[in-house]
């Protein structure tokens, strides 16, 4: 059992040798057989010939949170609950993700660890869940 995040581990990209570790990388997005690397200091994703599937094995602490998606835990800000079943996150770069259905309870439960460890480093408040437009959430049975 893992007890704090590792995002310090070397990563292999093909075709960029000079990105050397996974703080770099805030999110994956992958379409296909590709992969959109979105990176902190760069404002162009980096568009590679390898699928998600590929990226999730060397990143074994980002979070999946849908079929195309794969982010750093480091960048959540907020977690956005419309229902019990509809679920969005916003990273620090203003970027709003939706949340699978299936995923939902699995992010929950990883974030909440990560807090209870203290694992997660504070960027400003940290990240928060956020009840929208005042509706009842009711867990789903």
């Amino acid at each position: 059992m893992r007890t704090q995040l590792n995002l310090t581990l070397p990563i292999q990209i093909p075709g960029y040798r000079h990105i050397q570790d996974a703080q770099s990388i805030r999110r994956l997005q992958g379409s296909g057989n590709y992969t959109l690397i979105y990176l902190r200091e760069v404002d162009k994703p980096l568009l590679v010939s390898k699928s998600l599937i590929y990226f999730a094995e060397q990143l074994p602490d980002f979070i999946r949170v849908s079929k195309s998606s794969l982010i750093n835990p480091t960048d959540i800000v907020k977690v956005i609950r419309w229902d019990a079943r509809k679920m969005e996150i916003e990273l620090s770069d203003g970027t709003t993700l939706p949340v699978a259905r299936r995923r939902s309870a699995d992010l929950l439960a990883v974030l909440q660890k990560q807090e209870d460890r203290r694992n997660l480093p504070q960027r400003g408040s940290a990240w928060t869940i956020q009840l929208a437009a005042s509706q009842l959430v009711r867990p789903y049975k």
